[in-house]
Formats: structure tokens, sequence, C-alpha cells
């Protein structure tokens, strides 16, 4: 029974503080406060990126729109040279997925619009005549307009999110002559 009693008090003297003891406390918070510290520091950086990709697809849009209309006629060549440039302004994103749409619409006496040329890069979209605002339509008007898509895939949790869609027009009028030809 001595040895017995040996044993019980050199483990309670060894052992008999643990449950006071609170050096491992820190790192048992740090553990479980680690996965919700990186969840919250990845979103941040993911909402951060798609909407730097927002703002570079929205400002693309409305440049090509206006280098399209600052000339009389454009050339094949010119509208490589705008598809090349919104490529370089969605950088450093992928732009596989960018597909851009460039129109001249012209519209009639009666205000009923038409498509007079129209050229796309990475399969862009055809033109949607009814997504052009009635405040724009005017008789025998020209106008220029851009289409961007933009489908943004996040570098962390692809699979919960997916893929975000940025879709974005813009129209503008000719800069130097009633309507831009294309050659």
């Amino acid at each position: 029974m001595n040895m017995i009693s040996r044993i019980f008090n050199w483990l309670q003297i060894r052992f008999g503080n643990f449950t006071n003891d609170q050096r491992g406390i820190s790192t048992v918070e740090f553990v479980i406060i680690l996965p919700v510290m990186l969840t919250v520091a990845l979103s941040g950086h993911e909402v951060t990126s798609a909407l730097s990709a927002k703002s570079k697809v929205e400002h693309a849009t409305a440049v090509i729109g206006d280098l399209a209309s600052q000339t009389e006629v454009l050339t094949e060549a010119d509208i490589i040279g705008i598809f090349e440039g919104a490529k370089a302004m969605v950088y450093p994103y992928p732009n596989g997925n960018l597909r851009i749409t460039i129109a001249g619409i012209a519209f009639d006496n009666n205000e009923d619009p038409t498509i007079a040329w129209q050229r796309s890069m990475h399969g862009g979209a055809p033109i949607n005549l009814a997504a052009i605002p009635d405040a724009i339509s005017q008789p025998n008007a020209f106008i220029v307009m851009a289409s961007m898509e933009y489908s943004y895939t996040p570098a962390f949790g692809n699979g919960i999110v997916g893929s975000v869609v940025f879709d974005e027009i813009s129209i503008t009028h000719p800069r130097k002559s009633k309507i831009v030809g294309i050659e």
C-alpha cells in the first residue's frame, strides 16, 4: 500500500495543477480562430479582386466604344487594335473569358434601329437592339454600341461561388461624322 500511496503522491505532485495550468490556452484559441481568420481574409481578397475585374470591364467597355466612335471609317486593323487594347485593359485577369462586340447602329426616320455593321471577339454575343434606351433613339441618327462580357472565376472558393459574369454596354455617338463606316 505504501508503494501505491507513493505513486499517487507522485502523480498528484506531477499533474495535480494540470487543471489550473493556463499555458496552452492561447494555442487552443489560435487553433479555433485560425479557420475563421483565413476565411475572412480570403473572402476579402476575392471580393476585392472581383470588384477590380468588374471595374476593368466597365472602363474597357467605355473606352472601346469611345475609340470606335472617334473615326469616320473603321478598318479591320482598327477593330483588331481595339480588341487587343481591351484585352490589355483587363490585365492581369485572363482574357480568354472576355467576349466583345462592337456594332454601328443606324436609326431610320421612324427611330427604328438596324445594325449597319458588327464585329465580335471570342464569340461575343450579337448586339441586342432591345437594350438601346428609348432616350437614345432619334430619327436618322447613328450610334456605336460596344458590349463586353467577362466571366470572372475566383481563385479560392470556386466550388462554392462559381463564376460571376460581368456584362457591360457602352453607347456613343460618332465624333467626326454622322456615321462610322467600316471597310
